[in-house]
């Protein structure tokens, strides 16, 4: 049967990788030379698991560092959003002993960066795999080692579904959310009708126009359908999209989408609450910052905006419930005494 799926195009390359390994006179080059075991073997690997060799903002490549008197070279540090590195990775030219450079392998790792999670020594068929969090450098034995070298498909599938799940490069940066075009339009055209209704007011005379804009803003507010952000977030509503967002302190803003209300929630905290702790991780608590003084990676969704005379940088790379559940954490969590009416939305 022929079928799509990201483990079949994966256990593809890596089939590939070992077929071009085991070429006889492929193989008496890659023995003797370590740039061309990772151009052939090691890269392709890495690439399919989404990382970008090119992109040093995302993989840095002979990174250098030095450890007391000695400079460590790192062959490769792949990092996450925001600068972070998660994974080391050592390269050997095929068929050199690894185990003789584990130990080296584990002065990388505290030589570069407490944050790295993994590190990898690899030949380009075998693969060693440490989990920094339990080395015991009085007995460095990997937690996983594959041996490509079998050449069956067992091992490649086990090997395929070990990267995918802990080395993909999408568990350390989160895709951009594309908005889906037809519902752009359809949010153009409701934009077109309520333009249009604002004009048919002001063709029946500025009278009546002006009269609806004197409104005080509580009569205003009574006059629209707030819903609390609470409330949607336990049941996000299947149609529609947001028109008015009401401030912790009642004023209220326009909107058009989701993203608007993490993006003014963050404004609002940065504009009223002294000593916010930055970088600021978001609700998850994990590497994902929502408040950054780091710029980041070019290709992610993010604001730029002063706080206490810095530059910050409000990262808005979430999808519609994320957006909500950002804003609700970060609202509750900063300012919860200052509220004068609940964070709300009017869906149009």
């Amino acid at each position: 049967m022929n079928y799509q799926s990201p483990l079949k195009d994966f256990c593809v390359v890596v089939q590939q990788v070992v077929d071009t390994a085991t070429t006889v006179d492929v193989k008496k080059i890659l023995e003797n030379n370590e740039s061309a075991t990772r151009a052939a073997l090691i890269d392709p690997i890495l690439r399919k698991l989404g990382w970008d060799i090119s992109d040093p903002i995302m993989v840095e490549v002979e990174k250098r560092k030095k450890n007391n008197q000695n400079e460590m070279v790192a062959d490769y540090i792949l990092k996450a959003q925001f600068d972070q590195s998660v994974i080391c990775v050592e390269a050997k030219s095929l068929g050199g002993n690894l185990n003789a450079y584990a130990l080296k392998l584990v002065h990388y790792v505290h030589t570069f960066k407490d944050s790295i999670k993994y590190a990898i020594l690899t030949d380009g068929l075998v693969w060693q795999f440490y989990d920094c969090d339990q080395i015991d450098i009085k007995n460095l034995v990997p937690d996983k080692e594959f041996d490509l070298s079998t050449n069956n498909s067992e091992s490649i599938l086990a090997f395929s579904l070990f990267l995918l799940s802990k080395i993909d490069a999408a568990h350390y940066w989160i895709p951009e959310i594309q908005e889906d075009p037809l519902k752009k339009i359809e949010q153009l055209v409701s934009d077109l009708d309520s333009l249009k209704k604002d004009l048919h007011l002001l063709s029946k005379g500025f009278g009546k126009v002006d009269l609806a804009i004197s409104e005080s803003a509580p009569g205003m507010q009574n006059a629209l359908n707030f819903i609390d952000l609470s409330v949607i977030q336990k049941k996000f509503p299947e149609s529609g999209k947001p028109s008015h967002f009401r401030l912790p302190s009642g004023e209220v803003v326009d909107i058009k989408t989701w993203k608007a209300i993490l993006l003014e929630s963050c404004k609002y905290v940065l504009s009223t609450v002294k000593n916010i702790p930055i970088p600021l991780v978001d609700r998850a608590g994990k590497s994902t910052l929502l408040i950054s003084d780091t710029k980041p990676f070019a290709k992610v969704s993010y604001i730029e905006t002063s706080y206490q005379g810095k530059t910050v940088y409000i990262y808005l790379n979430y999808d519609s419930n994320n957006c909500i559940a950002n804003a609700i954490y970060l609202l509750d969590k900063f300012c919860p005494s200052e509220f004068k009416t609940a964070p709300a939305v009017v869906i149009a």
